[in-house]
C-alpha cells in the first residue's frame, strides 16, 4: 500500500467516545475494557443509535462474541464480528 492509499484511509476513520456518532456509520469497533455488563451495554446501547447497515466489531479477547452479540437485536447478529487489535 503506498502512503498516499494509507492516508486515504486513516482518513475515512473517525475514532469518538461520542455515542451519537454512529448514527452516521457502517462500522462501528469497540474497544473498552474487558467487562462484559460494561461491553453489552454499550452494544445495546448503539444498537438503539447505529443504522441497520452498520457491522458491530468488538475488542473482545476473553468474552464470548455471542456473550456479546446477544446485546443487540437479532437483525444486526449477523454483523456481529470479533475483531482483536
Amino acid at each position: 500500500m503506498t502512503a498516499e492509499a494509507r492516508e486515504a484511509v486513516l482518513a475515512r476513520l473517525t475514532p469518538t467516545d461520542d455515542l451519537a456518532a454512529a448514527a452516521d456509520t457502517d462500522l462501528v469497533i469497540e474497544a473498552v475494557f474487558e467487562d462484559a455488563a460494561v461491553k453489552t451495554l454499550l452494544w445495546a446501547t448503539l444498537d438503539g443509535i447505529a443504522p441497520g447497515h452498520a457491522v458491530f466489531a468488538s475488542n473482545t479477547s476473553s468474552i464470548s462474541i455471542d456473550t456479546l452479540a446477544a446485546a443487540v437485536g437479532e437483525a444486526r447478529r449477523r454483523r456481529f464480528i470479533g475483531m482483536h487489535f
